[in-house]
């Protein structure tokens, strides 16, 4: 008797949604290299070919509309057999990583948010810098990770962008010393070097008289009138004071958030992963209709 591969057909399902054999790869926890054997296997068993590939898109062959409609309801059944059975088995434990910044932005509520509606499934959150997350989920150690793309890192799946911005306290006027005094995460951090070299590139003077790896110590710092910092829009409130070309500061770069996954993920850690895609996508939604 012959079965077909679910994990192989959820891969050949994330492709046709992606429309990226490298995307695909993201979500479900692969190289794009292990994805083309994946379906090459899949094609290869069938004798014909499930997908049209060119330099730039990908397109169902009539075979693959077939397959594609068929492996969205095999994968549903299984999906609600799993949890006929009461649930996810063994693990039901995930390991998320983010920067320590994230936490009070977003990290919070997502994960209260997840908590409400997966009662079963028990998240662990991991708060390091960037670079230090990447290896982490690469061998395994955490499932999912929320990162800062180095600047033209193609690394993870692109959950957000987001603007960066020069603020100073409400009741203070750091930006109008000699030498900018600046509050800031320490050297590891990936914005750090990106805003350090439009000061240079501006020839604005500059000085580190604050460093810490916690974002509530960099805004204390702030708030208390110590210095200037740069910090993503979202974070600003009614207590910040946004500086810009007008204040002698430079543009900065977008800050880039990107989800990472474990090669071997779990359907646990499929799972938060797919709400983490969803409540980013609704929160950019609800965003550009408060723009438009």
């Amino acid at each position: 008797m012959q079965h077909f591969d679910l994990d192989a057909l959820a891969t050949f399902v994330e492709i046709v949604a992606t429309g990226s054999f490298t995307e695909a790869g993201q979500r479900v926890g692969k190289t794009q290299a292990a994805v083309s054997a994946s379906i090459s296997r899949l094609e290869k068993r069938l004798g014909q070919r499930l997908l049209n590939r060119t330099a730039r898109t990908v397109s169902l062959t009539p075979l693959g509309k077939v397959l594609y409609e068929r492996s969205r309801t095999l994968l549903a059944l299984e999906q609600e057999t799993i949890e006929a059975l009461g649930g996810l088995g063994t693990r039901k434990h995930v390991r998320l990583g983010m920067p320590d910044d994230y936490i009070g932005l977003f990290g919070v509520s997502v994960m209260e948010h997840f908590s409400t509606r997966h009662r079963d499934i028990a998240v662990e959150v991991v708060c390091e810098f960037s670079h230090d997350l990447e290896p982490l989920v690469a061998r395994g150690d955490i499932d999912l990770a929320i990162v800062t793309r180095g600047q033209g890192g193609k690394q993870g799946e692109l959950l957000k962008r987001e603007k960066l911005i020069w603020c100073a306290s409400v009741h203070a006027r750091p930006e109008q010393e000699t030498e900018l005094p600046l509050a800031l995460f320490p050297e590891n951090c990936r914005a750090r070097p990106h805003i350090l070299k439009a000061l240079d590139d501006c020839g604005r003077a500059w000085k580190i008289v604050w460093a810490s790896s916690h974002m509530q110590s960099v805004q204390s710092a702030v708030m208390m009138g110590f210095g200037v910092t740069a910090l993503p829009q979202s974070a600003l409130t009614f207590e910040h004071r946004a500086l810009g070309e007008v204040e002698g500061l430079p543009p900065l770069p977008d800050l880039e958030l990107a989800l990472i996954a474990a090669p071997d993920i779990s359907l646990a850690g499929r799972k938060l992963a797919a709400f983490l895609r969803s409540e980013f996508h609704q929160a950019q939604s609800e965003e550009n209709l408060l723009l438009a």
